[in-house]
């Protein structure tokens, strides 16, 4: 990652030999993003152009290394507005960028930083490639993905990966049909490319669990995570199998990719190697990348989008979203209809409700927080115990506690004829609670005695038997393939060796985390 220079007698970005890192996101700015924008108001350009004319810092936009504008954020459903801070480019016309003499003024430095990166990315494939069972490739349509599937294709054979896209069912069109280009390109090339899409319809999931949100972003796994990674279990005919999966992350992206490093072990599934192969790379460069190399990138840059992914990611900021929403509302929408529908009972009209989806504040819910969504779960201390109070659990708890250990039970205790004292039997310990049943409730007292990491495994089994709508993310968390589901319901092999890997989730289950009161759960 080079640091970045303006030339400014010819309004180009140029990359300096000195290494940099963070805050280097500049990118080019193209007609269609001036024209959606109205910058086309203030000054004049070629907006049937395809070189670029702008560039810009997010939403801050230069020329020849002056600031002259800005994108004002008017919250998730109106598109920013612009904000013009150098009057001086008022009635301007602004010529295209000289792409010929931007690709020569950085061609020595991409040229090193391509042959540096080809060479981290055949090294960690030579060092990976006889300790793994197959090797992976994840794409997106967007400009990362593509730079670095472009990378692999060059130093590693054809033969040896392929190229996986999950199909989130929440891209844009203009993804898809990217993607599908790449697609037709890699099988002529000799690569297999999967594209590996979830059963169940996106809006629907959204409506069954709830919209995601910063604390609870279970879109990512449902939709796209557990589908690959199932469909990768059928394919190689193991679920313990070890994958080699080269991404297209950045550390340049943000905060949470800012210490990422080039190999990783484990970030989302046990034994699952990531390669970072572009890690070190910022956006100008892949943007360098792509154009010099006459890559076709996704026209999504060309209108303004900054990222590619889900139409709808509550990441996004607000300024993001409205930009977004803006563009190409007709996609989101239905995603916004399910937010509306959540939090229309907390509002006194409609116009309230659509100040506070605007306001985006919906991005940073924990549990149910004033939506439709509940689920009947308690955690009270009384008597000396912790009660676990479940009305009507949705999965087999019995079930569940197969993870742990061997259950047994002694009916008829001095209670009465309901309540059932329960011994389960885990790493030669034994633990004792009892299970009062009325109908469809359940009131279960566990002892304060008990260490507290196993307290914390016992609450998870019974929120996943409260909550669960078999999304079978805990399915893929088992590393030894002992866990899958049945008509919605968990089925755990008599050979699980309860190292209880499918709890890992932080409170155990992605829609017990969208439908839990923050007040019921100690």
């Amino acid at each position: 990652m080079y640091k970045i220079d303006w030339d400014t007698e010819n309004n180009l970005l140029i990359l300096k030999n000195e290494n940099a890192f963070l805050n280097n996101e500049y990118r080019p700015v193209f007609p269609e993003e001036l024209k959606n924008f109205g910058f086309d108001k203030y000054f004049s350009f070629d907006e049937s152009g395809t070189a670029p004319v702008l560039w810009a810092f997010r939403y801050r936009y230069f020329y020849r290394g002056r600031l002259i504008a800005e994108l004002a954020d008017n919250g998730c459903l109106t598109l920013p507005s612009v904000r013009i801070l150098d009057d001086t480019i008022l009635g301007c016309h602004l010529e295209p960028i000289d792409m010929d003499l931007w690709f020569r003024k950085n061609r020595l430095l991409m040229d090193q930083l391509v042959q540096d990166t080809l060479l981290r990315i055949y090294c960690a494939y030579t060092e990976w490639k006889d300790r793994v069972d197959y090797i992976n490739v994840a794409y997106s349509g967007g400009k990362d993905s593509m730079v670095l599937l472009d990378l692999v294709k060059r130093i590693i054979p054809h033969d040896c990966f392929f190229v996986t896209w999950g199909d989130t069912g929440m891209e844009l069109q203009m993804s898809v049909e990217t993607v599908e280009k790449e697609r037709a390109r890699c099988e002529a090339e000799g690569i297999r490319f999967f594209v590996i899409r979830s059963p169940h319809d996106p809006v629907q999931d959204w409506e069954r669990i709830g919209p995601p949100s910063f604390d609870n972003r279970w879109c990512c796994s449902v939709r796209k995570s557990v589908p690959q990674i199932l469909q990768m279990m059928e394919y190689v005919g193991r679920a313990d199998a070890k994958n080699l999966l080269f991404v297209g992350n950045r550390a340049d992206e943000g905060y949470r990719r800012k210490n990422n490093t080039l190999v990783e072990i484990g970030i989302k599934q046990k034994d699952q190697v990531h390669i970072n192969g572009i890690i070190n790379w910022n956006s100008l460069e892949v943007f360098l990348y792509l154009m010099m190399n006459g890559i076709e990138f996704n026209p999504a840059y060309r209108e303004g989008w900054m990222r590619i992914g889900c139409k709808l990611c509550p990441l996004a900021s607000t300024i993001s979203l409205g930009s977004s929403y803006g563009l190409r509302r007709e996609e989101l929408e239905p995603y916004f209809n399910v937010i509306r529908s959540a939090y229309r009972g907390s509002f006194d009209g409609e116009d309230a409700l659509e100040r506070y989806v605007n306001g985006g504040e919906w991005r940073f819910r924990k549990g149910s927080d004033h939506t439709k969504y509940s689920v009947d779960y308690r955690e009270v201390l009384r008597d000396g115990s912790l009660h676990l109070e479940i009305g009507n659990p949705a999965t087999n708890w019995k079930e569940w506690f197969r993870t742990l250990g061997l259950l047994r039970s002694a009916e008829g205790t001095q209670d009465g004829p309901e309540t059932t004292r329960y011994v389960l039997e885990r790493g030669g310990k034994e633990y004792a609670f009892t299970v009062r049943e009325d109908g469809g409730r359940m009131d279960i007292s566990l002892p304060e005695t008990w260490e507290e990491s196993f307290t914390g495994l016992v609450k998870k089994v019974f929120r996943k038997a409260a909550a669960c709508v078999a999304c079978r993310a805990c399915e893929v968390g088992c590393p030894h393939g002992h866990l899958h589901f049945e008509n919605g319901q968990p089925v755990i092999d008599d050979s699980c060796l309860h190292c209880a890997e499918c709890h890992n989730h932080i409170r155990s289950c992605f829609a017990f985390d969208s439908w839990y009161s923050v007040d019921r759960v100690l």
